[in-house]
């Protein structure tokens, strides 16, 4: 009987292979509002998205997501990351997020009550051939 369990094991094997290809960061700035960049993941690979962030940019000092703060991040209709009008930052999603080739749209949603700042959005990514 374990023999045929390691027979079986042995001719059952994945459709595709995954090969690493490199460590990615897609960025997304601008001031208040909504701002959206069309992102391509090539034919032949696929994204696995580590995490997300985006905050206020602060220039030399970094960037910081800052209580008063409505700041959202999607890729197409998943959200990356989102931050209430409050200190209370957290992720939406459950990273890591694989994505297949195509394009996408990353979204940028960022404003105060007050005004609005200059805004950052980052996404980390380890991009795969598919062999």
């Amino acid at each position: 009987m374990a023999l045929l369990g390691v027979l079986v094991s042995l001719s059952i094997h994945a459709q595709n292979e995954l090969e690493f290809s490199r460590v990615h960061t897609e960025k997304i700035s601008g001031v208040g509002g909504v701002v959206t960049k069309s992102v391509t993941i090539p034919a032949g690979k696929v994204w696995k998205i580590t995490s997300a962030f985006a905050g206020e940019d602060m220039g030399t000092a970094g960037v910081y997501g800052a209580e008063g703060q409505r700041v959202a991040l999607t890729f197409n209709d998943i959200s990356l990351y989102y931050n209430p009008l409050s200190s209370s930052r957290y992720y939406t999603s459950i990273f890591p997020i694989w994505v297949s080739e195509g394009t996408y749209n990353l979204v940028l949603l960022f404003g105060t009550p007050s005004g609005v700042s200059s805004c950052i959005g980052t996404m980390s990514v380890i991009e795969f051939n598919v062999k």
